[in-house]
């Protein structure tokens, strides 16, 4: 398992590794606040939903603050209901982004208590 700060509610691990892009090609449903602190953190262009390999998509389900992060062998997911949601999303991707290889599978979190 990842040691992710915060911890995480939930990981779960496919087979399978994301190869990390030298640039990524990133589709917003909605552009967050923190676009600068995601510009200086990870290389990425704006894209379309079809041609992105990192997508910030809502998920109306999840309560304020969680998020759930989806990693394939071509695409990473962001999804959540909140600015702050997608911005712990973010997070938690900047950390996976620093290790060697990123395993594909699933990682959610929802907060003990609203901040």
């Amino acid at each position: 398992m990842y040691n992710i700060y915060p911890q995480v509610k939930f990981q779960q691990r496919n087979d399978g590794y994301f190869t990390k892009p030298k640039e990524f090609n990133a589709y917003f449903e909605t552009q967050p606040l923190f676009i600068d602190e995601l510009k200086e953190s990870i290389n990425f262009k704006m894209s379309t939903l079809e041609s992105a390999n990192l997508i910030f998509q809502n998920n109306s389900v999840l309560k304020d603050q969680a998020y759930e992060l989806l990693v394939f062998d071509d695409v990473i997911e962001i999804h959540a209901n909140s600015e702050s949601g997608y911005y712990y999303g973010f997070k938690t991707l900047k950390q996976l982004l620093e290790l060697d290889a990123i395993e594909c599978g699933c990682i959610s979190y929802k907060p003990d208590l609203k901040v």
